[in-house]
C-alpha cells in the first residue's frame, strides 16, 4: 500500500543511500498502525480503553514504546515523548502525527482501531542539510472494508542524522475531509502557520 520514492524540490547534499535510507524509515512509520503510532499499543473501546488489558503494565508499554519508536525517533524525540508513552498506568499516549483528525480517537464507529495510511504522492524533500532535512508526505487515510479516502493531508516530517541514520526528530500535519493534494501546495512558512495545525513538539510530553 505504501509507495514511498522521495523526489527532491532543490538538489540537498544527500546520497543514494541517504535516500534509501530516508525512504525506509518513512515507510516504516507510516506502516504503523493508528493504535501503535499514537502509543495506545492496543485497539481502543468505544469508551476509548485499551481492549488489551497488558497496556496496565508499565514493563509492557515501556517494552512496545522501545520497539516501536527506537527506530524511528531521534534520541531527543524519543525522550521527550517517552512520559507520555509509557509513564504510570494513567499514560495518555502521544498525538498520531502523521495524520490530522481531530475525531480519529473519539468517533463511536471506533474506525481509529482500522484506519490505513496510504503514501499518495512521492514523498519531497523540501529542505536539506547534511544532518538535517524536511519532507512532505502526502497521505490519506482508508478503512477497510471502505475503499475510498476516509480524509487526506500533508504531514512535514523533520529528519536529523545520528550515527550515520535519519530518523524523525518532528512534525507538522495538517489535512481536510476531501480534495487534492495541491489544496497543501504552500511555502513552508505558511504551511506551518495554518489554523489547527498539529505539531508533534508542542504536545504534552
Amino acid at each position: 500500500m505504501i509507495g514511498c520514492t522521495t523526489v527532491v524540490a532543490q538538489p540537498p547534499p544527500l546520497s543514494s543511500a541517504d535516500h534509501e535510507q530516508i525512504d525506509a524509515t518513512v515507510k516504516q512509520f507510516y506502516a504503523l498502525s493508528h493504535p501503535d503510532a499514537s502509543c495506545m499499543f492496543s485497539k481502543i473501546d468505544r469508551n476509548g480503553h485499551p481492549v488489551d488489558s497488558r497496556v496496565r503494565n508499565r514493563a509492557f508499554r515501556e517494552e512496545a514504546y522501545t520497539r516501536t519508536f527506537k527506530p524511528l525517533f531521534s534520541r531527543s524525540l524519543f525522550a521527550a515523548m517517552h512520559t507520555s508513552c509509557v509513564g504510570d498506568a494513567t499514560a495518555t499516549g502521544m498525538l498520531d502525527a502523521r495524520l490530522w483528525d481531530s475525531e480519529i480517537d473519539t468517533d463511536p464507529s471506533g474506525y481509529g482501531n482500522d484506519v490505513r495510511l496510504k503514501i499518495t504522492q512521492p514523498v519531497r524533500i523540501l529542505q536539506a542539510s547534511p544532518s538535517r532535512i524536511r519532507l512532505r508526505v502526502d497521505w490519506a487515510e482508508i478503512t477497510k472494508p471502505n475503499a475510498a479516502y476516509y480524509g487526506i493531508g500533508r504531514t512535514d516530517l523533520i529528519l536529523v542524522k545520528e550515527s550515520g541514520t535519519w530518523l524523525i526528530d518532528d512534525a507538522y500535519a495538517f489535512g481536510a475531509a476531501s480534495g487534492a493534494p495541491k489544496q497543501f501546495d504552500m511555502p513552508i512558512e505558511d504551511f506551518d502557520d495554518m489554523p489547527g495545525i498539529v505539531h508533534l513538539r508542542q504536545e504534552p510530553s
